[in-house]
């Protein structure tokens, strides 16, 4: 999947010819990327989400020290364009593929067709395409432009956790 909008937006600058300064420069100029970006670009706040998701839908505990973790930091505009030139895109991809012993955890610049769904998630939009033996591929996109999905999500995560303890591990109720 696709978990931060703001890399996600930098990358799809870059590929418009763009530096990463200056892709950088244009999100925080909007008020979208911190002013110290480094949890994004860095990749750990797709990590930290990912850690979340594979808790609580692939039923593993995994931590961040269970996820390889790698940046678009080192990207150029010159990268994004060679993938263009071959009919892919780049994306900071968070994957969790099964193993036999378990899980692999990753968060990585990946290149993407740009015919695939991940592919066409395009500036502040974020998805996930999922795998199940029930119901096949499943994709889901979301549009994070603004700071309300974020702040919706925290606010339902909160009156979920109030409502239900038990929803907690015993030695946190």
């Amino acid at each position: 999947g696709i978990f931060n909008s703001t890399t996600n937006f930098i990358l799809a600058e870059m590929a418009n010819d763009r530096s990463f300064a200056d892709a950088l420069a244009e999100a925080q100029r909007r008020g979208i990327a911190e002013t110290d970006p480094t949890l994004d670009v860095e990749g750990w706040d797709t990590a930290n989400k990912l850690v979340i998701i594979a808790n609580s839908f692939l039923g593993i505990s995994a931590s961040l020290a269970d996820v390889s973790v790698q940046g678009i930091t080192a990207l150029t505009a010159a990268d994004l364009q060679q993938a263009r030139t071959r009919g892919q895109t780049i994306k900071l991809l968070a994957t969790a593929t099964q193993q036999a012993d378990g899980y692999r955890l990753s968060v990585a610049p990946a290149p993407v067709s740009v015919d695939e769904f991940l592919g066409q998630c395009d500036g502040w939009e974020m998805g996930i395409e999922i795998y199940s033996d029930l119901y096949g591929r499943m994709y889901h996109k979301l549009w994070e432009r603004e700071p309300m999905p974020t702040a919706a999500a925290m606010l339902r995560d909160a009156v979920n956790l109030f409502v239900s303890p038990q929803a907690l591990p015993p030695t946190q109720r």
